[in-house]
């Protein structure tokens, strides 16, 4: 009888040590999730799978900020309200074609030899205001959009 009773303990005491590892193993979880990606004063931008922040494309911190994943660039930048459509434009090339445009979003595709699209959106803060310029090459347009609509949710303009 005091084996089985032993037994009973030793087996009651693994599945608390299993619960407290599942439990360790969330808190981690949890606490990865709420780390930001990117923080600015103006904006911060959530932790994801797959986008790292790219310190040695970026060269100005306040005012354009670079991320990859899987061969798209996300470009934030602040700007005005004012024609900012028309400065994302000039700023592609001359050889560029407004494919879909609203009110707050523009998709550009260059004409190149390899043809770039380009996913403009634009996010309105208190003060200052935000576009982010997905650029990806043409072949991985689809295969990056779930990957694109992720990290424009992911962003929070202050």
């Amino acid at each position: 009888m005091k084996k089985v009773i032993l037994f009973g303990l030793l087996l009651f005491l693994f599945a608390c040590s299993q619960d407290e590892g599942a439990d360790a193993e969330q808190a981690d979880q949890q606490e990865q999730e709420e780390t930001p990606l990117y923080e600015h004063e103006i904006y911060q931008i959530g932790a994801m799978d797959g986008w790292e922040f790219d310190s040695d494309a970026t060269v100005d911190y306040e005012q354009n900020v670079i991320f990859t994943h899987n061969k798209t660039n996300a470009i934030v930048s602040t700007v005005s309200t004012s024609n900012w459509k028309e400065k994302v434009v000039a700023s592609f090339s001359s050889q560029v074609e407004v494919v879909n445009e609203e009110e707050h979003y523009m998709q550009v595709q260059t004409n190149r030899k390899e043809n770039i699209y380009g996913d403009i959106y634009f996010h309105e803060g208190s003060d200052k205001n935000v576009i982010i310029i997905f650029m990806t090459p043409e072949n991985l347009v689809e295969e990056n959009q779930e990957s694109i609509q992720t990290f424009n949710e992911n962003i929070t303009i202050f």
